[in-house]
């Protein structure tokens, strides 16, 4: 029996791999976890938020990670707007990067490292090679995954303004602005009184992002709202790919974890409740006994299988009305049942319900075109 340098290597220090080394020092006081990212820090640039009903016992060990929780949340569409009771949370990379790091210590992270040579009990890190019980692979998509795709593109600034802003909840969505390349939405967290989270959101047909306009358009909303900024704090920018085939197709290598695992939200193209369940089935799974690859696969295509209709779905928003009339189809939802919707949301959705998002009410397509959406597409345009 050789002994190993580590009990876990995780190769990327994203959201995934950050919690999974995370959690899983919580197996046994002796765990040995180590981190490799070529970054300069965990978790990159991001916000991630969910409602607490989505990660269940989990909150307890994400708490320390929250920056900051509101009990209520609000949407607002032209010709509705909602009010939501349940608990919403916020999470930032900085306080993941502070929480692993406190809870691994600056020993077990390894930052501005290349990792090569990964397989399922080895890395090698420039000339040097290093043993674990397990490697896991999270270093993101990092390969070309089959088409086609809609997209979620998004550019946020963290604000400081001049007086008090006046928002007192989260503002999912705002789609009283002009509806331009696709379905598009302003998202605002408040984080205190004068600090301000605004998102310019477009779930579109291309891809492209152009910084410089989405800038300018923040500015104009914030003007439109009568605020003045004192200082842009922050800013992250991401552009998400959204499926539109009913088989993800996404290729990963043995091990993979997070979104090189293809376990992300199909319609939302968020990845953090996949992350939180990842660490939790992980944990587990070390703390019962040896690691069994078949196992995790297993339980990662039963993840992606189980997401075909939200895949379906896609084809309806993107392909089934026109790209500035995607908000009814989006506002038409949030007028369901709460619990629907974040069953949704946590993709964990009863069949039963699959019925009610497509009939509840007025169908939001004819059904000879909702049929035939059910096509696979085989170009990029639906």
């Amino acid at each position: 029996m050789v002994l190993k340098d580590f009990d876990l290597i995780v190769v990327g220090g994203g959201l995934a791999g950050s919690l999974v080394a995370f959690r899983c020092a919580a197996v046994r006081p002796s765990f040995r976890a180590l981190i490799l990212e070529q970054g300069p820090s965990l978790g990159g640039n991001h916000t991630w938020s969910f409602h607490g009903s989505d990660v269940g016992s989990a909150l307890e060990w994400l708490l320390p990670f929250v920056k900051a929780s509101w009990p209520t949340q609000r949407v607002s569409f032209p010709r509705f707007e909602r009010k939501m009771d349940s608990a919403y949370y916020s999470i930032r990379s900085q306080d993941l990067h502070r929480e692993v790091l406190r809870k691994l210590g600056p020993s077990s992270i390894r930052f501005g490292v290349q990792a090569t040579g990964i397989c399922e009990n080895q890395v090698k890190v420039g000339s040097e090679t290093i043993s674990a019980e397990l490697v896991l692979d999270a270093r993101g998509v990092g390969f070309g995954a089959p088409g086609p795709f809609g997209y979620q593109k998004f550019l946020g600034q963290d604000l400081l303004l001049e007086h008090p802003h006046g928002v007192t909840e989260p503002l999912l969505m705002d789609v009283k602005v002009p509806q331009t390349d696709g379905f598009r939405f302003f998202y605002l967290l408040p984080w205190s009184a004068h600090q301000i989270l605004v998102e310019d959101t477009h779930y579109s047909d291309s891809p492209d992002l152009n910084e410089g306009v989405y800038r300018s358009e923040i500015l104009r909303y914030v003007e439109a709202r009568g605020w003045k900024v004192a200082k842009v704090l922050h800013e992250e920018v991401g552009s998400l790919p959204i499926p539109l085939k009913r088989e993800l197709g996404w290729e990963c290598p043995p091990n993979a974890i997070g979104v090189r695992a293809g376990l992300f939200h199909p319609t939302t193209g968020y990845s953090f409740l996949d992350a939180v369940r990842s660490a939790e089935w992980i944990r587990n799974a070390l703390a019962a006994g040896p690691w069994d690859n078949g196992a995790w696969e297993k339980y990662r295509a039963g993840q992606i299988r189980g997401r075909w209709f939200f895949r379906y779905l896609n084809r309806m928003f993107f392909g089934g009305v026109p790209p500035h009339l995607r908000y009814t189809l989006i506002e038409r939802f949030y007028r369901l049942p709460l619990k629907l919707v974040k069953q949704f949301y946590s993709s964990q959705m009863p069949w039963r319900n699959y019925l009610v998002l497509l009939l509840w009410g007025k169908p939001p397509l004819p059904i000879y075109k909702a049929l035939r959406l059910f096509a696979e597409p085989k170009e990029n345009n639906v």
